[in-house]
């Protein structure tokens, strides 16, 4: 004779079932009809906004002095897009940005385990940047990803700019102003091409790969850089992910 508890349980066990598969059937009935609008495209958005983050390698192309070794910079901001069509975007930003090069002094003190180092004396700049960019993209190729290339300029305005020896022994790193060497501002021409994931109606996550210069000198007439010409470059990889 079956206990009245188990018969309860049993009952309990039989009734939950029955309702979450009729539940799964349902929710399943549920999705099967519903229409899946894949077209609803943030492309097709008139304006967006996003977020930007550069990975980049830079240094300074100076003819009287090729001691100069590219080094990591970084760079990150906003940036608001308006597409008059869903191909085309026209877009402007706000972002702090790194520049400039390694330095590679003379090695003074040959020999293994001592404190002159060749590599480790670095020309920093930090600006604040307005980029202006043109981007053209293709329609979709496979599973919401499209190719994209883009064109523009970046206005920058010098924050700071300094000589910095490394000393990795103590930690007591040796700067050296030039901010008042370097122009306060200055323009770069960039391009770009890669790719433009969409999770549809939602996000677009741009990766492209990145290749920038100044325009001009930066280098002022006047004072530690008198007489010569650098002109920046750089490379990298830029993510842009945009809402």
């Amino acid at each position: 004779m079956i206990d009245a508890r188990k018969f309860l349980l049993l009952s309990a066990l039989f009734l939950f079932s029955f309702h979450a598969q009729a539940q799964f059937q349902a929710d399943t009935n549920w999705l099967r009809n519903q229409p899946v609008d894949l077209s609803a495209s943030l492309h097709q958005k008139k304006w967006s906004w996003g977020l930007s983050f550069t990975q980049g390698f830079t240094t300074v192309e100076d003819p009287a002095f090729p001691d100069y070794f590219v080094k990591p910079s970084m760079g990150g901001g906003l940036v608001g897009y308006y597409s008059p069509f869903p191909l085309i975007s026209l877009g402007v930003g706000y972002a702090h940005q790194q520049h400039g090069a390694g330095i590679l002094m003379p090695d003074r003190v040959s020999g293994v385990g001592n404190g002159d180092s060749t590599h480790r004396t670095r020309f920093r700049m930090n600006t604040w940047s307005v980029p202006i960019s043109l981007t053209a993209r293709t329609p979709v190729l496979w599973d919401n990803t499209r190719l994209s290339a883009s064109a523009g300029l970046v206005h920058n305005r010098l924050v700071r700019a300094t000589q910095v020896y490394l000393s990795i022994e103590d930690g007591f790193h040796t700067y050296t102003e030039r901010t008042d060497d370097i122009e306060s501002s200055f323009w770069e021409q960039f391009y770009s091409a890669g790719v433009e994931i969409e999770v549809p109606r939602s996000a677009i996550l741009q990766i492209h790969y990145v290749v920038s210069n100044s325009r001009s000198n930066v280098y002022r007439s006047e004072g530690y850089f008198a007489g010569r010409e650098g002109r920046l470059l750089a490379h990298g990889i830029r993510l842009t992910t945009r809402f």
